[in-house]
């Protein structure tokens, strides 16, 4: 996946690119990470490796119905944060 910019211009510091492998001309992140698998067409260099999140957050305090409302609030959230 060829990204748009110059490899000298990347939008984020802690973005590594390096030279495509297919075309030797362009710049491509050196990992992509993804929710879905990537497309059929897409040449993949390497295998890939399954990376577990889990996502920590305090509370208030609450006891019995009013704790189970606040956790069933906060849920829907978390996939899409």
């Amino acid at each position: 996946v060829h990204v748009p910019y110059s490899h000298r211009h990347a939008p984020f510091q802690n973005l590594k690119l390096v030279p495509c492998l297919q075309c030797g001309k362009k710049w491509v992140p050196e990992a992509i990470i993804s929710t879905v698998e990537p497309p059929n067409h897409l040449p993949i260099r390497g295998s890939g490796i399954f990376i577990q999140a889990r996502v920590c957050r305090s509370r208030p305090k609450e006891i019995g119905e009013k704790d189970a409302l606040n956790v069933s609030e906060a849920l829907p959230f978390l996939e899409y944060e």
